[in-house]
């Protein structure tokens, strides 16, 4: 009832606003303020957040902090979990608007548990679409995709046309920093098509500018300028100076690639001009134009010119703490000052520029230091130093290039390659070590064999006693190896029931999905809409499963070959189970079965957080599993003796006493069909268990048939000095 209201009163209130100017629409909201009831003031205040978030300055975003936090009292005092949802939403918004990435995730994950306990649809995508711009800033783009995701699916079964654009958008703006330009074209001119059917022209300027961008990394210059010229145009029609300074400034980009260096520094000196009209000139995108400007100086040999911009930049960008900015300000100024024969100032300041780029690893910055200080002594007459640091200049440029997901394939083949050689140094060594030992039994028996010459009787002792220590050595060694052959064979032997079981979990799916396919393929025509339907939710399913299964599988042969590093960190346990509930709400949707969360609030853990989630996700997954349509799981959280114990209750079918004695065994095939038939192999509970005996936790169970299990695990609590 609640949400009609406010679709209502947002229907109501936008009739005068749509075709006025955004700061027009602000000052006409404002005047509402006054007078309404407390719904219509919780929708009017999260408005003015969200509208001042728009104008990304540090002045509109206080303001909008300002809107969201009395948004956020008013719902609370009003029970209005629609409007609370919302305010965090936009607070955590404005907070990484002004690069303050741990707030905005805060308040973000609150959101988001507000959001999914009510099923407001159309603010969960909003913040999973806010929470993957976080990630995405951190570089953490598995997560951003993963949020997108749920934001893109969320848009569309809410048929919330803008954030279903404004996703797409985001997405490509992810694309663009992979350097896969091919996709973020396509998420950019989707996204545009979608806002230019809704006549929303902000939105539209935004993705212009993206594209003007894109092509502009791509060398299309002539391209990047018709999305620059249409998004300035825009930007004047609608008096928002970010979207017109933007648009100057992928201008000056454009010319400066077409060699135009006049009307490159023209348009950027245009964009600065606009911002330091609007008194915000302690802001990321004023300084970068400062920088731009300097560097299109030093590119015109303007050196003079070109240092005092590149000192503009130095001042402002200290209380910004953007280690790329400033080091590329210092590294510029070195450049100027050997260009003007100052060469104490010049390596002064490539001092300074290499010492920040070395301590935030800016890989680009460093290279072109070295390039700098090639210079440097060469205009000393330094050639051997001149020949090193174009080597190391040689030497960053190439290595660069490589991509981050190549760095990490290139580690893991490399600690695979060092693990393969240590074992294989290991066995060398021991080889080494029986040879000596058999060397020296030899040696023992040359000595006795020369003793006998002296004394026949000692011989005959001394060969008595060798044999005799011999073969006690020997028995001895036969024993450990029998030993250690035992072990390695009740290995194997575990390790192939291990893997019968997969080979068997994994080749099934894959049956099922090849035959629903060629069901789907074959009878497609033939097929109503609600049997293809049911067709392709089940190859979903399929596919979600044996996508879980080969996910365990993976982690526990990091566990097996003693690549996992455990990290332990300060995390609240609530954030946790949102997370955790966020990767198995669609296998609980598809039961109909409610998760619930006791967990304290303020329970804090210093564990690691990747395995404490591992496991919340695995016995979720597992009570989903063994839990009837309609049912509940509840997940509960308490400090017991220096430890948080943890609590996943479900009222599914239990298990016997037979199968609670083999459930953390790996290799007992003792699964058990799910209550939809689902199939597993166990593997995810005995990965738990590996897990937690790494960071010295524990796991055990409690079930009774037809009555539900209760999975307990241990985590490191936080302990505050």
């Amino acid at each position: 009832m609640r949400i009609l209201q406010i679709l209502l009163l947002l229907l109501l209130c936008l009739s005068n606003i749509y075709s006025d100017t955004p700061q027009n629409n602000v000052e006409k909201m404002k005047s509402r303020l006054k007078s309404g009831s407390t719904l219509e003031k919780i929708w009017m205040l999260n408005w003015l957040s969200f509208e001042f978030n728009k104008l990304e300055s540090r002045t509109s975003q206080d303001s909008s902090l300002k809107y969201g936090r009395e948004a956020l009292e008013l719902s609370k005092e009003s029970h209005f979990p629609e409007g609370e949802a919302e305010a965090l939403s936009n607070l955590g918004y404005a907070y990484f608007l002004q690069n303050n990435t741990s707030s905005a995730k805060e308040y973000l994950l609150k959101a988001l548990t507000i959001a999914e306990k009510i099923q407001h649809r159309k603010v969960m995508s909003a913040i999973n679409d806010n929470l993957g711009l976080v990630y995405w800033k951190k570089n953490d783009y598995f997560l951003a995709l993963k949020h997108y995701d749920e934001a893109l699916k969320d848009a569309i079964s809410s048929n919330n046309e803008f954030e279903h654009a404004r996703v797409l958008n985001n997405l490509g703006l992810i694309y663009l920093k992979l350097g896969k330009h091919k996709q973020a074209l396509d998420n950019f001119l989707e996204s545009a098509k979608i806002k230019e059917s809704l006549g929303d022209q902000f939105w539209l300027a935004i993705t212009y500018n993206n594209l003007a961008n894109l092509y502009n990394e791509m060398k299309s210059y002539r391209e990047s300028l018709k999305y620059s010229e249409t998004a300035l145009e825009i930007g004047k029609q609608i008096n928002i100076s970010y979207i017109t300074a933007r648009a100057l400034n992928n201008l000056g980009s454009s010319y400066d690639g077409l060699l135009m260096f006049d009307k490159s520094l023209k348009y950027f000196k245009e964009a600065l001009l606009l911002k330091a009209k609007t008194g915000d000139t302690k802001n990321l995108n004023y300084v970068y134009t400062l920088l731009e400007i300097g560097k299109r100086y030093y590119n015109t040999k303007n050196y003079a010119l070109s240092l005092d911009y590149f000192n503009r930049t130095i001042n402002l960008s200290k209380d910004l703490h953007n280690a790329d900015i400033t080091s590329n300000a210092f590294m510029n100024l070195g450049r100027s000052y050997i260009k003007l024969g100052d060469l104490d100032l010049a390596q002064s300041n490539l001092d300074k520029a290499m010492g920040i780029s070395k301590n935030f690893k800016l890989g680009k910055v460093t290279r072109d230091c070295y390039l700098a200080y090639h210079d440097l002594y060469l205009n000393r007459g330094d050639y051997k130093q001149a020949l090193e640091s174009y080597k190391l200049f040689s030497a960053f440029k190439d290595s660069i290039n490589t991509s981050e997901v190549m760095q990490r394939i290139a580690g893991l083949e490399q600690a695979y390659k060092f693990e393969k050689t240590v074992e294989t140094l290991k066995l060398q060594q021991r080889e080494k070590e029986l040879a000596l030992e058999r060397q020296t039994y030899i040696n023992h028996f040359l000595i006795a064999g020369s003793a006998l010459a002296i004394v026949f009787i000692l011989i005959l002792f001394s060969r008595y006693k060798l044999v005799k220590t011999n073969k006690e050595i020997t028995e001895g060694k036969n024993k450990e190896i029998e030993k250690q052959k035992f072990q390695l064979e009740q290995l194997n032997t575990t390790k192939d029931k291990f893997f019968s079981i997969i080979a068997h979990d994994l080749k099934n799916p894959f049956n099922i999905l090849f035959g629903l396919s060629d069901m789907l393929l074959e009878d497609f025509n033939q097929l109503s809409e609600d049997e293809k339907l049911m067709l392709i939710n089940q190859i979903k399913n399929v596919s979600r499963n044996s996508f879980n299964l080969l996910e365990n599988l993976l982690q526990w042969s990091m566990s097996q070959s003693n690549s996992l590093k455990i990290n332990p960190q300060k995390f609240n346990l609530s954030e946790l189970f949102t997370e955790a509930r966020l990767s198995v709400c669609e296998n609980a949707k598809a039961k109909d079965i409610n998760l619930f969360s006791d967990c304290p609030n303020d329970l804090m853990a210093n564990d690691d957080y990747n395995i404490v989630l591992t496991v919340l996700r695995n016995l979720l997954m597992n009570a989903i599993k063994f839990t009837h349509q309609g049912g509940e799981i509840r997940v509960l959280g308490k400090i017991k003796n220096d430890k948080i114990a943890i609590c996943v209750q479900d009222n599914g079918i239990g298990m016997s006493s037979e199968v609670l004695e083999n459930l953390f065994r790996l290799g007992v095939n003792h699964t058990t069909s799910g209550t939809n038939n689902e199939k597993g192999t166990g593997l995810g509970l005995v990965l738990c268990k590996e897990f937690l005996d790494k960071t010295g936790n524990s796991i055990w169970v409690e079930s009774q048939q037809g009555k539900g299990s209760r999975f307990y695990f241990t985590a490191n609590l936080f302990m505050p000095n």
